[in-house]
């Protein structure tokens, strides 16, 4: 079930890890760009400020753009894909695998559901705050379903303590057919109200 999904997800999660073990070894912030675009099925994804294209992690089907600064150790990963999976029922389920199946693979750990909820055309959205190695991330997936059983999956992970102000930045500079619709109707403040607090071992007696 959801197989196509599960490749996709496959692909980001390998691409977050390298994008994490490589966050010193980047040689300077990136600098902001001029508007580029790609065309994902029939929706043109456009952007601009530092995100920068990851032709690697990235098909006909999802586009992956990422920062990666290595003077404030910050990383900023989105992902944008429309797929048709007939093995999966709703966008609720869909999500589920993808969520599910990100969550599972190595180096992840001490995943914590932060917040979840339904936007009012039908989109459903979770966000998961998790370990990396030694990077706290969070990651905030929103799934929607066309009447022809395409699912639109977007994602967009950060470190936790500048989380919803990359979400601000994203549905900013984030468009779709050259609307700032990414990630549209998710209030950065009401869905990740408070930080992610590390759970702590409880002392004794």
């Amino acid at each position: 079930m959801g197989r196509k999904l599960i490749a996709i997800v496959v692909l980001m999660a390998s691409m977050i890890a390298h994008a994490a073990s490589g966050i010193a070894q980047e040689s300077a912030p990136p600098a902001d760009s001029a508007e580029q675009s790609v065309t994902i099925a029939e929706t043109e994804v456009s952007w601009f400020g530092a995100w920068q294209f990851d032709e690697d992690a990235s098909s006909d089907e999802i586009v992956t753009l990422k920062i990666v600064d290595e003077e404030s150790g910050d990383l900023k990963l989105v992902t944008y894909a429309e797929m048709m999976d007939e093995t999966v029922d709703d966008a609720g389920e869909a999500l589920d695998v993808f969520a599910t199946a990100f969550l599972s693979t190595p180096g992840v750990s001490s995943v914590v559901e932060v917040a979840t909820g339904e936007l009012d055309d039908g989109a459903v959205w979770k966000v998961f705050a998790y370990d990396l190695g030694s990077v706290e991330l969070a990651t905030v997936f929103t799934v929607s379903e066309r009447d022809d059983n395409t699912f639109v999956v977007s994602t967009l992970t950060a470190a936790i303590p500048e989380f919803a102000e990359v979400v601000a930045e994203a549905q900013e500079q984030i468009l779709l057919d050259g609307e700032p619709v990414f990630l549209g109707g998710i209030d950065r403040e009401a869905f990740l109200p408070a930080p992610v607090a590390t759970p702590q071992a409880t002392p004794e007696g």
